[in-house]
């Protein structure tokens, strides 16, 4: 029989940040708002494009796998100033959520910023081309 998958993370995926939110804003809202749930956060990173930007998503730990399930029920589809949060459990890069339910190795980015999708190799095949342009 197969190895028991796990579907239990620390981590959690925000979608749809304010671009003016930072780490510190992040982690005082996200503090201020579920002081009744105690949550202890571990880490916190917001993803940022090349020229600094940021891509309005962030990936936050957890202390406990209940911690980060609590954060999701609570503030999932809330707001942060106007934007509508989206939560949900962040899985492993490399193998994405339907690792969790037993499906391998079906996971395939999709940003143009993500190594691996295939707007991604466009991108880099248009700099290539450019650059042998210029020489």
């Amino acid at each position: 029989s197969a190895p028991p998958t796990t579907t239990t993370t620390t981590r959690a995926c925000i979608k749809n940040l304010p671009p003016s939110f930072d780490e510190t804003k992040l982690k005082r809202h996200l503090q201020q708002q579920s002081q009744s749930t105690s949550l202890k956060i571990t880490d916190c990173k917001i993803l940022k494009t090349k020229d600094g930007r940021s891509r309005k998503i962030a990936f936050v730990g957890f202390q406990t796998a209940e911690q980060a399930k609590s954060a999701v029920e609570y503030f999932d589809r809330t707001f942060a100033g106007t934007a509508r949060l989206s939560v949900s459990l962040a899985f492993s890069k490399k193998k994405g959520p339907s690792a969790a339910n037993g499906e391998g190795d079906s996971y395939r980015p999709w940003s143009k910023h993500s190594v691996g999708s295939s707007r991604y190799e466009q991108l880099q095949q248009e700099k290539l081309g450019e650059e042998e342009k210029d020489v």
